[in-house]
């Protein structure tokens, strides 16, 4: 995937400043290896640090109430519309990538 190349070249160039090959100490396979084993850990980190990174402030969301259901099994959590595209965008990223 693009991104991902684009990330680890950025990277391989940074390296290069410290006269470190990238190929030797963190080879692009094992790069890709770790990707498809913790990109889920990383979408789900993001759907939990999106809406508390951008609750408004005097509206700020408490964990603890994000994993709270009435008994209808809806989130006792209003989110505002901002929080509810940046979820999607994510969610959307993750299916156009074929990662979901």
């Amino acid at each position: 995937m693009k991104i991902f190349d684009v990330y680890y070249d950025a990277l391989a160039s940074q390296l290069q400043k410290f006269e470190c090959n990238i190929e030797k100490c963190y080879p692009r396979v094992i790069f890709q290896n770790q990707i498809k084993e913790f990109l889920p850990f990383g979408l789900l980190m993001g759907l939990v640090a999106i809406p508390i990174v951008l609750s408004q402030k005097g509206n700020e969301l408490d964990i603890s109430d994000m994993v709270n259901y009435d008994s209808s099994g809806k989130s006792k959590v209003q989110y505002d519309e901002n929080i509810i595209n940046r979820v999607e965008d994510i969610i959307n990223d993750f299916v156009h990538l074929k990662l979901i």
